[in-house]
């Protein structure tokens, strides 16, 4: 039976759902079944109790979720993934979610270990600092391209830049910065500068910069390479 521009079967209920049987495998059972707007895949796994995240489901807002009922994102995988290549064009950096200890710090800021409070982060004070950790992303509209972060355990409220490129505070009033130029931090709180001393420098690099600032204040694209 042919049906052309129109539904060929309604099948009307709460939560109603289609099963199938595979009689070469001792009728293994999967199911597709209509919820809210969406739509579960059901395996035999999951059915007979065996298999509790062996199923996938695309709900009314259009997230696909494998493993989990409600996924919060267009992918959401409750469990490991593999692939050949993966291409992000999102963002440009590498990002971890820190605890701040202060208000909300301004993106492109510099950011170092707050000695003070393990495990949280502050906005930079003083020049050539040892314990420089990054820049907070999302200066200039330029994203993390991953973020990394174990939930419940180490949650964060703001991405910190860790590696790639980012939009960082700069103050050319201690040199003109130049594409190349090691950056460090500054007296200027969240700003980076030049290196104009590498022995004071050492343990206190944050990347290099790939774009140019004259001079005043103002941002530079930098290739973050803590060293």
């Amino acid at each position: 039976m042919a049906s052309f521009g129109g539904e060929l079967v309604h099948l009307i209920g709460g939560g109603p759902s289609l099963s199938f049987y595979d009689s070469n495998t001792g009728y293994a059972r999967h199911a597709l079944q209509s919820l809210g707007g969406g739509l579960n895949f059901l395996t035999d796994s999951y059915l007979t109790g065996n298999g509790p995240f062996n199923y996938m489901v695309i709900n009314n807002a259009g997230n696909v979720g494998i493993g989990t009922a409600d996924p919060q994102a267009k992918l959401d995988v409750n469990g490991t993934t593999r692939t050949k290549v993966l291409t992000i064009t999102g963002g440009a950096d590498i990002a971890e979610p820190f605890e701040i200890s202060a208000s909300e710090i301004a993106k492109g800021s510099v950011v170092v270990i707050d000695a003070d409070n393990p495990g949280k982060l502050k906005l930079s004070q003083h020049a050539y600092d040892e314990r420089v950790a990054g820049v907070v992303s999302g200066a200039r509209g330029v994203n993390p391209g991953i973020s990394l972060y174990q939930e419940g355990l180490m949650d964060g409220t703001q991405n910190v830049a860790l590696s790639g490129r980012v939009y960082v505070k700069a103050d050319a009033s201690f040199g003109a910065i130049k594409p190349g130029d090691l950056l460090t931090t500054s007296e200027t709180p969240g700003h980076a500068m030049k290196v104009t001393d590498h022995l004071r420098a050492r343990g206190a690099v944050l990347g290099k910069a790939m774009s140019g600032l004259s001079k005043g204040t103002g941002t530079v694209l930098v290739l973050v390479t803590l060293q």
